[in-house]
């Protein structure tokens, strides 16, 4: 039987960026934001409150307020960077690369992805699929238990991105 569609993933840091954050929850990004904004104006009105009346009484809550905001932005722009080279820092320990190249065969109801490290055949079907997401250069598509698997919109050898999202769109409505 000939697949659907055939196609090549690189697996990099930069792959994993994009796709976690195509695979984050948008609410928790905003939710953050605005935490970040709330933060901010209150440590103002502490500083004006300070600068006015000349009392400390608030300082503690300066200071808490100052730790939650370097959480926030820590955890916002530094912790996943962190965590992508920690990924990578895995890799070539384990596997002596920073890469892992990815073949994934698309059936009428099954696909199979293969990767150049372990050449082991992961086989999952639609019916397990339970969200499919697109980001600028990935389709995403996630499995039970908060399984990913990556398409490089880049690497079809056999079909179009187009028809790829046609087909997969189709499959999830069933």
């Amino acid at each position: 039987m000939n697949p659907n569609f055939v196609v090549k993933t690189t697996l990099d840091k930069n792959a994993q960026f994009e796709a976690s954050r195509g695979a984050g929850s948008k609410f928790a990004r905003i939710l953050t934001y605005v935490l970040l904004g709330i933060a901010v104006v209150l440590i103002g009105v502490m500083i004006y409150i300070f600068l006015k009346n000349g009392t400390t009484k608030n300082l503690f809550i300066v200071i808490i307020l100052l730790a939650g905001l370097a959480y926030l932005v820590y955890n916002q722009f530094f912790a996943p960077k962190r965590a992508l080279q920690k990924w990578e820092d895995g890799m070539v320990k384990n596997y002596g690369v920073k890469e892992i190249h990815l073949t994934t065969e698309f059936y009428d109801r099954i696909f199979v992805q293969t990767n150049d490290i372990s050449q082991e055949p992961i086989e999952e079907g639609f019916s397990g699929i339970n969200d499919f997401r697109e980001t600028e250069h990935l389709f995403l598509l996630q499995c039970r238990h908060q399984k990913w698997f990556f398409v490089d919109k880049a690497g079809f050898t056999v079909g179009t991105p187009e028809q790829f999202r046609s087909f997969f769109t189709e499959r999830l409505k069933k």
